[in-house]
């Protein structure tokens, strides 16, 4: 016990949360079992400061960025990495208008969601990218939030599969495969895959020009 409570005023200290906080980060961390053990503390001394002082600057809640935390843990992420994922939420934090304080509570669910469709080390930078583009035509954050996880839902599963091959004569998977290995992570991908279907969509297309026409004649 003493042991916890050291590691606690350590990742507090300078002002970075309550002990309460603090508890609440490390208890979750704890209940994960990714760091168990002697080792899993030794971990938890380098990680549980980075969690505080991240949440503290972005009036995270500590809970929700340890979850976050978690989340990077499941998908395979070293400490190293788990550490650049956070440095790099509180980057996305200070240049987009999706802030890591919700990002935190949103992370879990879409790395979740994406399976293994979202894995390695970028698959949170690709989502921290993507969650401030749906940002930009989103009402709230948590819209983008619901909006992104949808997209991610849709974009991992079978679901339009058979309308797409019969339609179109797209094979969903090896399109995005093919997409991914000239680069693109795997929304962007799956994105590619929609425009280039609908560019060949001679019923999209019309809508478009109509759309486009409306928009000239009202200038």
């Amino acid at each position: 016990k003493a042991r916890l409570t050291r590691q606690v005023d350590a990742s507090v200290a300078g002002g970075a949360g309550t002990r309460d906080q603090g508890m609440m980060a490390q208890n979750t961390l704890l209940a994960s079992g990714k760091f168990n053990g002697e080792d899993g503390l030794r971990r938890l001394d380098a990680l549980m400061p980075t969690i505080m002082r991240a949440s503290a600057a972005s009036g995270t809640d500590p809970k929700a960025m340890a979850d976050m935390a978690v989340a990077f843990a499941n998908k395979g992420y070293n400490d190293q990495q788990i550490n650049a994922a956070i440095a790099k939420g509180m980057v996305a934090d200070s240049m987009g208008s999706f802030g890591v304080k919700s990002m935190a509570n949103w992370m879990p669910k879409w790395l979740a969601g994406a399976g293994d469709a979202l894995k390695g080390e970028h698959a949170a930078d690709a989502l921290f990218v993507h969650a401030q583009q749906v940002r930009k035509v989103s009402g709230t954050e948590d819209e983008a939030g619901t909006n992104l996880e949808n997209i991610i839902g849709y974009a991992a599963s079978n679901k339009g599969d058979k309308d797409l091959k019969d339609k179109y004569g797209v094979d969903r998977k090896q399109a995005i495969a093919k997409n991914m290995e000239k680069g693109d992570d795997f929304l962007t991908a799956y994105a590619r895959m929609v425009d280039d279907v609908a560019k060949n969509d001679k019923g999209f297309q019309a809508l478009k020009a109509k759309a486009q026409a409306a928009g000239t004649d009202q200038e």
